[in-house]
């Protein structure tokens, strides 16, 4: 994936400043609360997400060009939030943002830190704003003590909603990433991710991602393991196997510290999950291809405040997630159109135009091929027609019978190699009611 260099009209427009969201705020008088849910986060209603939940969920449009242009999805979380708002270098979300919202307050501004992965993914050229939507959660409200029904809700209502902002067939990527309990909604958001868009480039970097033992969420494993970097750390046991059993064009990057979560925070007591790489010490870097995981002497807390780590994430991405997409990209079949003209003659034999014009590279690499074949009942009177070239193609069609068909069918091949195909189908069928003059009418369809 070619690098994009930002300029510094384009950083202004994506850059320091997002405006952040409530899903709902509450109209009516100041002793009156009539909760309304806005328009632009109707999936939060349409999954049943509680009124109080949404009213705590607070999310950015970062970056949001139309819908159609679409072809890269960006999602970051910070984690559970408490008090005013925390501080997180993932969506660079700062300290209190909450702060000023009254209840009937539906978005502020607020600034995003520049050394945050939200900032530098754009601002670095990892993803270019024309064709990439980034949407920050800085409160998903996917807190650790909701419920199993409660989570999947909510993580329906997210996915629902990142779906109404781009069209599938134009998807080229997917890039998730999340700190703690954000962490953990990725991992819901990844599996929907890979059972709707099985093909699709996912990346997913998760913080020290943060899984309900007790509900066994997501089949997270009461068994702990040992950071090989500080005994006092253990995460939980998770098996990201066999969460990701399809690992096609998939990219998992697991950044573990598992120190306890504050136990006087109106939470459980919580770890974060690792995958087990081994039946005695853990091994502190661990590296299959598809799946990249390492301990970090550094707190829950700290590993998503940490320049360091985004710059891990950012390497990442560069080393290895962007050849993966371009990949993708470079391996994408054209659309072909097959266009004829006209579509139904009468008599004994017509001539007819067939072109492919419309067709169109979707890998980057120019159309270099249009090759033409032809079939169909006329063909029993004639020579088969063929053809290269984009068109037009002119072809004598005879009839055999009352009616006859031929069919062409054009080939169109990229710089890439890759190929695709489309047929259209042109018609004759007999003249009825003709006069002595050589005027005749044409039969009804």
């Amino acid at each position: 994936m070619a690098a994009w260099t930002a300029t510094p009209a384009e950083l202004a427009a994506q850059g320091t400043q997002t405006l952040v969201e409530k899903v709902r705020f509450c109209t009516g008088g100041p002793l009156i609360c009539f909760g309304h849910t806005q328009s632009e986060y109707q999936a939060w209603e349409n999954n049943n997400v509680g009124g109080e939940k949404q009213k705590e969920t607070f999310i950015s449009r970062y970056v949001e060009p139309p819908r159609a242009s679409v072809e890269h999805l960006v999602y970051l979380s910070a984690g559970q939030q408490f008090r005013q708002g925390d501080f997180n270098l993932i969506t660079g979300q700062p300290n209190d943002f909450k702060a000023g919202f009254d209840r009937r307050d539906e978005e502020h501004w607020r600034t995003v830190d520049q050394r945050s992965l939200a900032f530098r993914l754009f601002s670095e050229g990892h993803r270019d704003p024309i064709n990439t939507f980034a949407g920050l959660a800085f409160d998903a409200r996917f807190n650790l003590d909701f419920t199993l029904n409660n989570k999947d809700e909510i993580a329906d209502a997210h996915y629902e909603w990142l779906q109404t902002k781009f069209f599938a067939s134009n998807l080229k990527s997917v890039y998730l990433a999340g700190h703690s309990r954000g962490g953990a909604l990725m991992l819901h958001l990844a599996e929907r991710f890979r059972r709707d868009f099985p093909d699709v480039p996912l990346i997913v970097h998760l913080f020290d991602p943060v899984l309900n033992s007790r509900q066994g969420e997501l089949g997270v494993l009461g068994a702990r393991l040992i950071n090989p970097l500080n005994p006092n750390f253990r995460p939980y046991e998770f098996d990201y196997f066999g969460h990701f059993p399809n690992r096609n064009r998939l990219l998992v990057y697991n950044f573990v510290s598992g120190e306890t979560i504050d136990p006087f925070l109106d939470i459980p007591v919580a770890w974060s999950a690792a995958q087990r790489t081994g039946f005695g010490a853990q091994a502190p870097v661990f590296n299959n291809g598809w799946f990249f995981q390492q301990y970090f002497n550094q707190g829950h807390d700290a590993i998503a405040r940490s320049v360091a780590r985004i710059d891990d994430a950012l390497e990442d991405l560069e080393l290895f997630a962007e050849p993966m997409i371009q990949d993708y990209c470079d391996s994408q079949p054209p659309i072909a159109r097959c266009n004829v003209s006209p579509i139904f003659s009468y008599g004994d034999f017509a001539t007819v135009t067939f072109d492919a014009l419309g067709s169109t590279s979707q890998s980057g690499a120019p159309l270099t091929s249009y090759s033409w074949s032809f079939s169909g009942s006329s063909q029993q009177v004639g020579t088969p027609p063929s053809g290269t070239g984009i068109g037009p193609q002119n072809v004598t069609i005879w009839r055999v019978g009352s009616n006859s068909n031929l069919v062409g069918t054009v080939t169109v091949t990229d710089g890439n190699g890759n190929s695709a195909s489309a047929s259209c189908t042109a018609h004759i069928q007999e003249a009825i009611d003709c006069d002595g003059f050589g005027f005749c009418l044409e039969p009804e369809l």
